[in-house]
């Protein structure tokens, strides 16, 4: 663990962050930079905020403070992307890079390569990470008669569950043309889709693992999501509105729960966590998503996401798997702070 001592009071973070108080599709992001900066001050440093303005001006600063001794640490609390698109999030630290200033989470590569989910699914049971059946949906269409239903479509490359709703589980053929269907008149690319085999299994269909730390890596608790009656009759799915739109019937209806795993389960979660933070280089915290499929053996969980830079909001996931374990927000910048730290100064 890094020394937090008197030592370190003059020592300063830069937390880079997005978001702005009146636009309210980050707003959040604002908020975040509010509770890491509150966090970090608690640890003894000083910290400075950088915003990421459209006109790079934020990278000119950076390369002021880069040769400042106070300067230990950029906390990348930056996860909308270049100009808000969550296409150019992998553009963030790979900047930071290249400016050569040391920085929290993952590198751009890993934040490049893990936003595609086709690739990382593929890159995962090649070793011997069990995953869903996938296949682009180009693929999919030209082969129907050999499809084994159910299928959850789902956008290639994004987050936030982003492009996917109650509707987007198909059961059936003529379900997934009707979709299919829609993306055309929408003049969407077949090859930017997937078709994923569809998982529901247990009380907790779904369940996310999250860590914090590198080679000595904190497994948290597993959380499970609940899915309330409104889902009666429907697809277990946390969809885009679930998440983000108040006015739906799905919103809040759904939520995140300690779960009390069987002893094989649990060491069969935190072995894939460690085996697929190694695979992909996901640095200092990460979030994974499984969803369980039954087997002889059992429920055997299978990834459906890599979150390299997840949310670090007091209500997201992350800090529910702290609370989990007795410890609190700034327990987990905390851990990050001294992940990242520990990488640079070995």
């Amino acid at each position: 663990m890094v020394d937090h001592g008197l030592v370190q009071t003059k020592k300063k973070i830069i937390v880079l962050h997005q978001g702005q108080p009146d636009y309210q599709p980050a707003q959040s992001s604002w908020k975040i930079k509010d509770l890491i900066i509150s966090s970090i001050n608690s640890l003894g440093y000083n910290t400075t905020s950088l915003f990421v303005d459209e006109e790079f001006k934020w990278v000119d600063t950076l390369q002021d403070c880069k040769n400042q001794e106070e300067v230990v640490l950029v906390f990348n609390a930056a996860d909308l992307g270049l100009f808000y698109n969550i296409g150019f999030e992998s553009h963030i630290p790979t900047i930071l890079e290249a400016v050569q200033i040391p920085f929290t989470g993952s590198r751009g590569i890993t934040l490049a390569n893990c936003i595609d989910k086709y690739n990382t699914k593929i890159l995962a049971r090649e070793e011997g990470i069990p995953v869903p059946t996938i296949y682009l949906l180009s693929k999919a269409l030209d082969n129907l008669g050999t499809l084994h239903y159910p299928f959850i479509l789902k956008p290639r490359s994004s987050y936030g569950s982003k492009g996917i709703n109650i509707d987007s589980v198909v059961r059936y053929e003529k379900e997934l043309q009707i979709q299919a269907g829609k993306l055309e008149q929408q003049k969407e690319l077949f090859s930017a889709w997937i078709v994923e085999e569809y998982l529901e299994e247990g009380e907790y269909p779904e369940i996310t693992c999250g860590f914090v730390g590198n080679k000595s890596r904190l497994f948290l608790p597993p959380i499970g999501f609940e899915f309330s009656g409104w889902y009666d009759g429907k697809p277990r799915i946390r969809d885009y509105a679930s998440k983000f739109s108040p006015e739906s019937g799905q919103y809040g209806q759904c939520a995140a729960k300690s779960v009390v795993l069987n002893r094989q389960l649990q060491e069969r979660l935190e072995y894939l966590t460690n085996t697929i933070a190694d695979l992909f280089e996901v640095q200092d915290y990460g979030r994974f998503d499984f969803r369980l499929r039954r087997t002889d053996n059992g429920l055997e969980p299978c990834l459906i996401d890599i979150n390299a830079n997840p949310d670090l909001n007091d209500d997201a996931s992350l800090f529910f798997m702290s609370k989990a374990y007795g410890r609190d927000y700034n327990f987990l910048i905390e851990r990050i702070v001294d992940a990242a730290r520990e990488r640079y100064e070995k």
